[in-house]
């Protein structure tokens, strides 16, 4: 009985999050053009700005590996992190990567702990990048 309760209580639970989350992050969308494509990251930390160096820092790493570029620091998630948080503020984060975050979903799941979905364009190597616009982030 237990075990039927908590199954419901999760299947309702995930049926409510799927029904609040926006469209992109259900459906990631396609790229326009072949010169880029689109990757969602998940980041989470005890402030906001934590949890989006997370997720950058993700779609940089994963982004690198895929692509099969190196990073200009080093392929060390918590190095890049720590650079990006370092330059969050100026604005001047480097990677040979080309990449343009597109779209944020902010869960606040306390005063302490925040995770951020984001949708990024991830910019193909040797191809000049035409990254096209999104608007559709509801």
């Amino acid at each position: 009985m237990k075990r039927l309760l908590i199954i419901i209580l999760g299947v309702g639970w995930a049926f409510c999050y799927v029904q609040s989350a926006p469209d992109w992050l259900k459906h990631r969308p396609k790229a326009e053009n072949a010169t880029y494509y689109y990757r969602i990251t998940i980041g989470e930390g005890t402030t906001y700005n934590l949890a989006y160096s997370d997720a950058f820092a993700k779609a940089i790493l994963e982004s690198s590996w895929k692509l099969g570029v190196q990073v200009t620091t080093t392929d060390d998630l918590e190095t890049i992190k720590n650079n990006i948080q370092e330059n969050i503020s100026i604005g001047t984060v480097e990677s040979n990567i080309p990449i343009n975050k597109v779209c944020e979903y902010l869960e606040q799941q306390s005063t302490t702990k925040f995770r951020v979905y984001c949708l990024w364009q991830i910019g193909l190597p040797q191809k000049a990048v035409h990254f096209e616009d999104f608007y559709n982030c509801e």
